[in-house]
């Protein structure tokens, strides 16, 4: 045993390759495109997700099927919140045999970036297997993805008491600007309300008292997100605050 330290400590040996050394871990590489739909791991990503050991592509859908499907869902919010924040992607991953069963636990790390032109998210990362945490633990407490769902649930909870408590729309406006968590900073509010075929503001909050003027007297017709809302009775979500400017007229 000594004389094998000393080997790995002689000054000048060179370093095993990278695959080497990632196949001495248990470690898999795996690359996910959205654009093409296709997941291709490596051979030991693919012994990790219960297949053999040999490098495939797969479809999202033959991926999907050896996750948990709640950890499947996870991931999307991860990756989203890692893209918006710029930092790595980590997240613990159940993966599941044929017939339904947990096979093992595995960490995921990996860095997203998202390419607007091809309104897709590109993803390279790794795969190891990792023990269950146990709940109560310093481990348990650790774990990446159960961080961000604590976050996640405690902030919704500090929006609903604080909104609740809240007693006019400014009141409204002024507690849901100050909610925070990442990847979700409200840098403006506006709340709109309708007069025949106009729109009108009820109250904004973020915005200097001018900026409220393009906003104040739009037609219904108007190609801008509240008024598709008000014609539509369904929900917009925007990639970017330049979505919410209202077009020339």
């Amino acid at each position: 045993m000594a004389s094998s330290c000393s080997r790995a400590m002689r000054t000048g040996e060179p370093l095993p390759a990278v695959g080497e050394a990632l196949a001495a871990l248990a470690t898999g590489l795996w690359h996910w495109d959205t654009a093409t739909g296709l997941v291709t791991v490596d051979a030991e990503a693919a012994r990790l997700l219960g297949l053999p050991a040999e490098q495939v592509s797969l479809t999202e859908a033959q991926a999907r099927a050896r996750l948990h499907p709640v950890d499947w869902n996870e991931i999307t919010g991860v990756v989203q919140l890692a893209v918006a924040e710029g930092t790595l992607a980590e997240v613990r991953i159940r993966i599941m045999d044929e017939q339904g069963r947990i096979v093992r636990v595995v960490r995921s790390r990996s860095k997203p970036s998202f390419d607007r032109a091809r309104k897709a998210y590109r993803l390279i990362g790794t795969l190891q297997e990792v023990t269950e945490p146990t709940p109560g633990t310093p481990a348990g407490r650790s774990a990446v993805t159960g961080d961000w769902r604590r976050s996640r649930e405690a902030f919704l909870l500090d929006a609903g008491r604080a909104l609740a408590e809240a007693r006019s729309t400014q009141e409204v406006l002024r507690v849901t600007a100050n909610l925070s968590m990442p990847g979700f900073s409200p840098d403006g509010l506006a709340v709109f309300g309708v007069s025949g075929d106009r729109l009108t503001v009820i109250g904004h909050h973020g915005q200097q008292q001018s900026d409220e003027s393009p906003f104040s007297d739009m037609a219904l017709a108007t190609d801008y997100p509240a008024a598709e809302v008000v014609r539509t009775g369904r929900a917009v979500y925007l990639s970017s605050p330049s979505s919410t400017r209202p077009a020339t007229r």
